[in-house]
């Protein structure tokens, strides 16, 4: 199953990188640098507003929470050197040096289909994630 993912990491991140140029109208470039992670909170939150119009059902909420989120995931790597895993649901998360695990794609999703709006951006998930991490 990791084997799969890490073989489709490429085209996931091009998903993401074409859906931030198509949602926004000033056409939004991502990359897989951590300093673009402001965009890609832009990005998920106009997905979100999609959701909450009933302009998109789960199904594809979750599919592009997998593209947006394994750029975040991409992000993050790349930043600190973490690296890919496959948890028990078999879903792809990210593994610290100290065996902390954090899962991007579902985050990504849980943001899109939050009817109350509490499950922050994607920065925040990142920002508060480090500073745990930097704290052990």
């Amino acid at each position: 199953m990791l084997e799969e993912f890490i073989k489709q990491i490429d085209e996931q991140i091009e998903k993401a990188i074409e859906l931030g140029k198509k949602c926004v109208e000033n056409e939004l470039e991502l990359n897989t640098s951590i300093e673009t992670i402001d965009k890609l909170d832009e990005i998920v939150e106009f997905i979100r507003n999609l959701y909450q119009k009933k302009l998109i059902d789960e199904n594809v909420a979750w599919n592009i929470a997998v593209s947006l989120g394994t750029l975040l995931g991409e992000m993050i790597i790349n930043k600190h050197g973490f690296r890919w895993n496959i948890n028990s649901d078999n879903i792809p998360i990210i593994k610290t040096s100290v065996d902390d695990q954090l899962s991007p794609i579902t985050k990504v999703y849980k943001i899109i289909v939050s009817e109350d709006d509490v499950e922050g951006r994607p920065s925040s998930f990142y920002k508060g994630f480090i500073t745990l991490y930097n704290n052990k």
